[in-house]
């Protein structure tokens, strides 16, 4: 294996899911502590849905900031979960919310996708199973 390539990691995936997808399933993570969290921008962009809040930030840093300002850390993303930064967001655009259950969370990410541009799900593959909308 070539040390100076970054390592493959086998859970960390997202799948951005077309306009006729559906998340009907949801099962725990492998590496994950029971939880679901939605993230939303306050641009109606993106919908992100996850059990771990780091994959979150990772996407969010590779994948949709312009630059380092809008790069996230994963304090912020717990900050923003717990209400504790101003308007419970982090950068002053980034909204988290926890959920009881995975049921809770899938019903909150479907309801959700509508008024989002692009939505997403982060993690491993086969915790989440997506249908096409028949």
């Amino acid at each position: 294996m070539d040390e100076s390539a970054p390592r493959e990691d086998k859970h960390a995936r997202a799948i951005t899911l077309a306009p006729n997808e559906r998340v009907v399933a949801m099962q725990r993570d492998w590496s994950a502590r029971g939880k679901a969290y939605t993230v939303r921008d306050r641009h109606c962009s993106w919908l992100l849905l996850t059990q771990r809040l780091p994959l979150i930030a990772d996407f969010i840093n590779e994948s949709v900031a312009r630059d380092a300002f809008d790069y996230v850390n994963v304090t912020s993303l717990y900050e923003a979960k717990d209400k504790q930064m101003r308007c419970g967001m982090t950068k002053r655009m980034w909204a988290v919310d926890a959920h009881a259950t995975y049921a809770e969370a899938l019903a909150a990410f479907e309801r959700s996708r509508p008024a989002f541009e692009s939505a997403a799900i982060v993690g491993t593959p086969a915790a989440f199973r997506v249908e096409a909308r028949g």
